[in-house]
C-alpha cells in the first residue's frame, strides 16, 4: 500500500481524520441523493402515474441489489483491517472475491425479477395506470444490473482502501452525468421514465469506466484483477455480507408492505407523495451513511493495527457528527416544508400529501443518525453480532409488526404512525449496544 494512505489512516487528529475522510464521501453519496431527487422533479412533471410508477419499483430494486450491497460493506471493513495488516495482497484477493460474487449473484436475482416482474409490481402497489410504466422502468434497470453491481462493489473499495476523495470524484462525474441527462431523455427525447432509466444507466458506465482506468492504474493503491479467490475471503463474507443483505431484503419487505398498503388504502397520488417525500428523506440519511462509511476505513484500520481504543473513539466522533449533521438538516426541511413543497410539486393533491406524511419520516431519520454510524463502526471491528443487532432492527424487528398491525385499526395513521415509531424504538437498539462495546473492543 502507499505511504501516504498508511499515514492518512493513523492521523492521530481523530475529528481531522473523519472529516477528511468524511466530507469527500458525503459529497459523493450526496450527489447520488441529489440525483435521486432532482430525477423525482422531473418525473413528478410527468405526472402523479409516472412517478407512482418508480415508486413501485423500489423494493424490487432494493431486492435486486440487496446482495451486492452486503457484500459492499462486508469487504469495505476487510480491506481496512487488512490494509492496516500491512496485508495489500490480501486485501487485493478480498475485492476480487468480491466481485465475482457479487455479479454472479446479482445476474440470478436480476432474471428472476425480471421473469416475475409481471406479477409481483401489482403485489408492491402497482395499479392498472402505473403497471406498463413501472414494467419499462424495472427491466431497462434490471437489464443494466451487472452495470450497477460492478459500480457498487468498486466503490466500497474505494472506501475501503481509505481513498474516499476518488469516491467522491467517481461518483459526482456518475450523478452529474444522470442529471444532466434526465430532462433531455425524459422530455427531450420523449421517452418518460423509460429516459430517467437510460439516464441512471449512461451514469453508472461513466463512473465503471473511470474505476476500471484506476484500477489499470493502480490509482487507488488496490489492482482487484491481481487478487486470488481464496476460501478464507470467502468465509469473511459469508460472516458479513448476510447481515447486510437480510437488512435490505427486510427493507424491501417493508417498503413493499408499505406501498402496497398506501395504494390500497388511498391512490396513485398518495403513492407519488411517498415516492417523493423517501427521495427527500434520502438527501439527509445518504448524507450520514457517506459519513459513516468514509470514516469507516480510519475504523478498521486502527482495529487491524490491534488499536480498539483509537476504533471506538473514532465511532463516537462518527456518531456525533452524523448526530449534528442529521437533526439540522431534518429540522431545516421541517420549517422550510411549507413553501418549499408547493414549489416543488405542481400538483395540489400531491403536495398536501407529501407535506402531510414528511414529519412521520423526520422520526425515522432521526433514529438513524444512531443507527448508520453504529452499523458501521460494528462491521469494521469485526463484531458481526452487534452488526446484525442493529442493522436487522429498523426495517425488521422493529418497523414490520408496526406496519403491519397499525394500519388495520387506525388506516393511513397507522400506517405513517408505524414508521416514526420504528425510527425512535431503533435509536434505543444502538444505544444498548453502544454501552456494551467498549467492553467488547478491548476484549
Amino acid at each position: 500500500m502507499p505511504k501516504k494512505a498508511t499515514q492518512d489512516l493513523s492521523d492521530p487528529r481523530l475529528l481531522l481524520l473523519v472529516i477528511r475522510l468524511g466530507v469527500p464521501a458525503i459529497l459523493g453519496l450526496s450527489a447520488n441523493a441529489i440525483n435521486q431527487f432532482i430525477d423525482a422533479l422531473w418525473i413528478t412533471r410527468l405526472s402523479p402515474a409516472a412517478m407512482a410508477s418508480i415508486g413501485v419499483t423500489f423494493p424490487l430494486i432494493i431486492v435486486a441489489t440487496a446482495a451486492t450491497a452486503g457484500i459492499g460493506v462486508a469487504i469495505a471493513g476487510e480491506i481496512g483491517r487488512r490494509l492496516g495488516r500491512k496485508d495489500k495482497v490480501g486485501a487485493e484477493g478480498v475485492a476480487l472475491t468480491a466481485f465475482v460474487t457479487a455479479l454472479s449473484i446479482a445476474t440470478m436475482v436480476g432474471y428472476c425479477l425480471l421473469l416475475t416482474a409481471d406479477e409481483s409490481l401489482p403485489v408492491v402497489g402497482a395499479s392498472a395506470e402505473t403497471l406498463s410504466m413501472a414494467k419499462i422502468y424495472l427491466t431497462i434497470l434490471l437489464c443494466a444490473l451487472p452495470i450497477a453491481t460492478f459500480q457498487i462493489v468498486s466503490d466500497f473499495v474505494a472506501l475501503g482502501s481509505g481513498n474516499s476523495r476518488r469516491s467522491m470524484q467517481t461518483l459526482m462525474a456518475c450523478f452529474g452525468l444522470n442529471i444532466i441527462l434526465d430532462p433531455i431523455f425524459i422530455f427531450g427525447f420523449g421517452w418518460g421514465v423509460a429516459g430517467a432509466a437510460m439516464a441512471t444507466i449512461a451514469g453508472q458506465i461513466l463512473a465503471c469506466t473511470i474505476y476500471m482506468i484506476w484500477f489499470r492504474r493502480g490509482t487507488l493503491g488496490l489492482h482487484p484483477m491481481r487478487g486470488e479467490l481464496k476460501r478464507e475471503n470467502i468465509l469473511n463474507l459469508l460472516r458479513f455480507a448476510p447481515p447486510i443483505t437480510m437488512v435490505n431484503l427486510l427493507t424491501a419487505v417493508s417498503f413493499l408492505i408499505l406501498v402496497g398498503a398506501i395504494a390500497r388504502l388511498a391512490d396513485d397520488v398518495y403513492v407519488a407523495a411517498l415516492t417523493f417525500d423517501l427521495r427527500l428523506a434520502s438527501l439527509i440519511i445518504i448524507p450520514i451513511q457517506g459519513l459513516a462509511l468514509g470514516a469507516q476505513a480510519a475504523v478498521s484500520h486502527a482495529h487491524g493495527a490491534g488499536d480498539p481504543i483509537r476504533a471506538h473513539r473514532l465511532i463516537h466522533c462518527i456518531l456525533g457528527l452524523s448526530t449534528i449533521l442529521g437533526l439540522t438538516l431534518t429540522v431545516t426541511i421541517l420549517l422550510a416544508a411549507s413553501f418549499l413543497f408547493p414549489i416543488m410539486i405542481p400538483m395540489a393533491g400531491m403536495q398536501h400529501a407529501a407535506v402531510g406524511m414528511f414529519p412521520y419520516f423526520a422520526a425515522f431519520i432521526i433514529g438513524s443518525c444512531a443507527y448508520i454510524p453504529l452499523l458501521s463502526g460494528f462491521q469494521a471491528t469485526d463484531r458481526a453480532l452487534f452488526a446484525a443487532i442493529v442493522a436487522l432492527a429498523p426495517n425488521g424487528y422493529v418497523m414490520l409488526p408496526l406496519i403491519i398491525l397499525f394500519p388495520l385499526f387506525w388506516g393511513i395513521s397507522g400506517l405513517l404512525w408505524a414508521v416514526a415509531l420504528s425510527g425512535a424504538i431503533t435509536c434505543s437498539t444502538p444505544a444498548i449496544s453502544a454501552v456494551i462495546a467498549p467492553d467488547s473492543a478491548t476484549a
